[in-house]
């Protein structure tokens, strides 16, 4: 009998009767570096579109915000951008913002490209010196429930008629992490 049992399961299995068994799902490629990688410091800062305060007038003017998608690949991945606020003048000085995903803290540090600066207000957020740049600065403050880590800040230039502001921001994770994952910046004016 058990010759014609494995005779008949022969049979069935060339016979197609028999299902293959599946192969497992292909799973989602790990993360790897962004386009913007080698912005690990400072000096290696990646540039970000210009923002303006006002809204743009002709299709070459920047608009009052933007959206980077980002990843972090390693545990302890650290990145910096720099961009420019652009003070159209129209609204009064810009208030900028900044927002991060959640796990993820942003610090920014604003200088006048006109005139020296006679002072910089943290909104939302904290004001902090950090010991990486020299100056102060504004750190997100944390997420709450469903609202990201953010921030807002705002600055006076003088000697000048514009408040147009060159950042420096940099995002890291709050907790170092093995996984690679990704995460968004948005940056905007008012």
């Amino acid at each position: 009998m058990k010759t014609h049992l494995s005779c008949i399961l022969m049979l069935a299995w060339f016979s197609g009767c028999i299902p293959e068994p599946e192969e497992p799902p292909e799973e989602e490629p790990p993360c790897t570096p962004d386009s913007l990688e080698q912005n690990d410091d400072f000096v290696g800062a990646a540039r970000l579109g210009d923002v303006a305060d006002s809204t743009p007038s002709a299709p070459s003017d920047p608009p009052k915000s933007q959206r980077t998608e980002l990843t972090a690949h390693t545990e302890a991945d650290v990145d910096w951008f720099k961009t420019t606020v652009q003070d159209r003048g129209s609204d009064g000085d810009p208030n900028v913002y900044v927002i991060v995903s959640h796990g993820y803290e942003a610090t920014v540090w604003a200088r006048c490209l006109f005139g020296p600066m006679t002072a910089m207000v943290c909104g939302v957020g904290t004001e902090v010196t950090d010991p990486e740049l020299s100056g102060e600065a504004c750190l997100t403050a944390p997420s709450a429930g469903d609202i990201p880590p953010q921030l807002t800040l705002s600055a006076n230039c003088d000697d000048t008629s514009t408040d147009s502001l060159g950042l420096s921001i940099r995002v890291r994770r709050l907790s170092p992490a093995q996984a690679c994952e990704k995460y968004s910046l948005t940056v905007g004016a008012d």
